[in-house]
């Protein structure tokens, strides 16, 4: 499974990278979100871990901008932002959930393979 991640914050990401490739995953990380959308165009992912607060476009744009360009990923949000506005203002725009930072391992792996069962088991 290829997993996206996109977060700005390097020691997390990094972090996160080396985690989820020590148990399996294939992982392609970036920190903006012009690379983002660069890599979605480019790549086959399984699922993508999207931060919100990136430096140049914001992860809702990121987002709404991947449902244009790309086949339907799943997509966890990871945000610093623990309002539950920007929880629900990402399910409109293609979000399927999302983890408040500071992360939980083991939630985030969780989650992450619920959302491939999810993905897979629908056939899209």
């Amino acid at each position: 499974m290829k997993l996206l991640i996109v977060e700005d914050h390097q020691e997390l990401n990094a972090l996160l990278s080396r985690h989820l490739e020590r148990i399996g995953f294939a992982v392609d990380a970036v920190s903006t979100g012009r690379k983002a959308l660069h890599a979605i165009a480019m790549g086959d992912y399984d699922a993508m871990l999207l931060d919100l607060g990136l430096p140049d476009i914001d992860g809702m744009e990121v987002l709404e901008q991947c449902q244009k360009i790309s086949k339907r990923i799943p997509c966890i949000l990871l945000t610093a932002r623990d309002a539950q506005q920007d929880k629900i203002d990402g399910l409109p725009l293609g979000a399927d959930d999302s983890v408040v930072e500071p992360l939980r391992p083991l939630e985030l792996l969780a989650r992450v393979h619920a959302q491939l069962r999810r993905f897979t088991s629908s056939g899209a």
